[in-house]
């Protein structure tokens, strides 16, 4: 098995790598899919051009963003919190007595202003999906997990937050790119990374560019389908249990093994409004 590996640490690194590399040699006299034009009722990519993806990627998902803020608030960003703790001083406000009476030279109590660690959760988000789901299938998960990142936010959690894409050809080459959305440190910008999470165009236009351009591809099958996603693999183990996804993603060092791993699959099963649901069954003991 050959994995092709590629990592982003932002997403205009991932944008302006794809933007200006040629075509691969699986794809370089092929037809790509990632130009295909569509028409506005296809609901594949639900974009007409690659040109129109781009100016959702680069200048945000207005839509998406629209719909999202309808139904919460904008998180606040967070910085580490600083609070102040009582200690005893040589120098403070008022006397210890006890330290006082026997001499001792720490008898003044005083407040010591210490920085609280946050609370941090890594996300990483695979949106692959086969051919046949809809559109509108990203869009549900999609909208769905940025609740869960609002809810999170909004209990004192820190974000940092990955997208995943992973195909496999016919011949178990695998090819996976991550793409950083959100460093922890960084406030929610819903805006921002709306399209990523919420849009097909994000998988069915930018993903499969990444596809055609990635250095090291070799296996032609790719060019049929642009391969199958993580999940309908097998590699020993099924794939289809998002645990071994996690486990192969980790082995292979993909992932880390203290990220918290999702895909548009596993979050449509839950259904709508089953955001609680889903944060108390993957995120465990991290929260």
């Amino acid at each position: 098995m050959t994995i092709v590996y590629e990592r982003f640490e932002s997403l205009e690194d991932y944008l302006t790598t794809i933007n200006t590399r040629e075509p691969n040699e699986v794809f370089k006299f092929q037809s790509k899919s990632s130009q295909k034009w569509e028409s506005e009722d296809e609901g594949w990519a639900n974009t007409s051009s690659y040109e129109d993806a781009d100016k959702l990627a680069y200048h945000g998902y207005k839509e998406g963003f629209d719909s999202l803020m309808s139904e919460n608030a904008k998180a606040q960003y967070r910085s580490n919190a600083t609070k102040a703790f009582p200690s005893v001083e040589p120098v403070g406000f008022t006397p210890h007595v006890p330290n006082a009476i026997a001499g001792k030279p720490y008898s003044m109590i005083n407040r010591v202003k210490r920085e609280v660690k946050d609370k941090t959760v890594t996300i990483v988000y695979e949106n692959g999906g086969s051919a046949h789901i809809d559109g509108e299938e990203f869009i549900n998960a999609g909208k769905m997990l940025l609740n869960i990142i609002y809810t999170l936010e909004t209990q004192g959690y820190r974000i940092g937050l990955y997208t995943l894409k992973c195909s496999v050809s016919r011949r178990s080459e695998v090819a996976c790119n991550i793409v950083m959305l959100k460093h922890y440190r960084q406030p929610l910008n819903y805006l921002k990374i709306a399209y990523s999470l919420v849009h097909p165009s994000w998988l069915r236009r930018h993903g499969f560019k990444w596809l055609e351009t990635t250095p090291g591809l070799t296996d032609n099958t790719f060019t049929f389908g642009y391969g199958i996603p993580l999940r309908h693999a097998s590699f020993g183990e099924y794939m289809g249990i998002l645990e071994n996804r996690q486990k192969w993603l980790v082995e292979n060092k993909i992932i880390e093994p203290s990220w918290v791993l999702l895909d548009q699959y596993s979050i449509n099963e839950y259904g709508p409004g089953s955001e609680d649901k889903i944060i108390k069954d993957h995120f465990g003991g991290k929260v």
